[in-house]
């Protein structure tokens, strides 16, 4: 007949569940062309717990990205612009401060949606200081 020792318990194998759907996850992304139908797909396999953390590490890794707004090199000198646009996010704030109303921003530039426009504000607030030296840089021009 086993002894039972005090103090000692074994280990529960359905608490390494969610360190094993990581890891399982990871090796799909290594050996799997990654495409966001097999992303969508382990994503439906997970726990609520484990979607909160994963969107937790989404989130860390974003940074202060903003949906419908690009940075990149080479387009407008690397400023935040409106996504499929070359409308830099500065000079939209910029025509705000001065009074423009959104109804006037959207007449005056077709290509932009009202989304747009909430995207932008909200790069704007997370990003004061930069849109800041942005408007100051190109007023001194």
């Amino acid at each position: 007949m086993p002894v039972a020792r005090i103090g000692t318990s074994r280990p529960n194998p359905e608490s390494r569940i969610p360190e094993l759907r990581y890891a399982h996850l990871r090796r799909c992304q290594m050996s799997e062309p990654r495409s966001l139908e097999t992303i969508e797909k382990t994503l439906s396999d997970l726990s609520p717990g484990e979607k909160a953390h994963l969107l937790q590490t989404v989130a860390r890794q974003l940074g202060g990205a903003v949906p419908g707004i690009d940075t990149t090199s080479g387009v407008c000198g690397g400023d935040a612009c409106i996504a499929r646009t070359r409308i830099p996010v500065w000079l939209l704030v910029r025509a705000r401060r001065l009074g423009t109303s959104e109804a006037a921003l959207l007449h005056a530039y077709p290509a932009l949606r009202a989304e747009d426009l909430v995207n932008a504000w909200a790069y704007a607030h997370l990003h004061e200081a930069e849109i800041g030296d942005l408007i100051e840089a190109h007023e001194a021009a």
